[in-house]
């Protein structure tokens, strides 16, 4: 079922077929100099294949992908949600349950064309829908100043004193040194407002 649709592509969950395709591209992009040299950072592998076979057979887990509307239905993008083992099962006694976004990731002549933005907002739609997520997380490196500005710009809030260093993601860090291997964690309310305006048709700004 697609979550969101435009003349130029579509947004649906991704599925067990596609875990091959997904783990090629999410390493490319996030190996991808012009991503990383910028914020001091080389990343070797983002994620295996068995990461991704584990996340799509999670039922707590969601990979959204944007795939052009061509015959040749080309992965333009994708990006990850999914509720944490700590907040499962659901209590509804419970004030919070947090969402995790991850992997945001989109080819390099897409980016800054709204695309992202539109993977970000379905997968928050979605995590309050499919999970009564109320909030969303996301972690940022440090060095990554424009990236945390970005998420920033659409809601997001930088959490003081939540500075975590992942060691599972540094192993995967060329020459990781000091504060580069340090996350910032950005959080975002799920309330009614938030959903009202990301839960709405595709904008034209999104179109590629």
């Amino acid at each position: 079922m697609a979550l969101a649709t435009t003349g130029e592509y579509t947004i649906r969950l991704a599925e067990a077929g596609e875990a091959e395709e997904l783990t090629t591209f999410i390493n490319k992009i996030f190996s991808d100099a012009a991503v990383w040299t910028g914020a001091g950072l080389i990343l070797k592998q983002r994620i295996t294949l068995e990461e991704v076979h584990a996340f799509l057979a999670d039922p707590y887990s969601a990979f959204l992908v944007a795939r052009s509307t061509t015959p040749t239905r080309l992965l333009l993008g994708c990006a990850h949600m999914y509720i944490p083992p700590s907040e499962r099962p659901h209590n509804p006694e419970k004030d919070e349950r947090i969402a995790l976004a991850s992997m945001l990731a989109v080819s390099p002549g897409l980016q800054s064309r709204g695309l992202g933005l539109e993977l970000v907002k379905r997968c928050l739609v979605y995590a309050a829908q499919a999970w009564g997520a109320t909030h969303a997380e996301t972690q940022v490196f440090e060095s990554q100043e424009s990236l945390m500005a970005w998420y920033e710009r659409y809601g997001f809030v930088r959490q003081p004193g939540l500075n975590e260093t992942h060691e599972s993601n540094r192993r995967r860090l060329l020459n990781p040194t000091g504060e580069r291997g340090r996350y910032a964690v950005l959080r975002i309310s799920l309330d009614k407002h938030t959903l009202a305006k990301f839960d709405t048709h595709t904008s034209q700004t999104a179109k590629l």
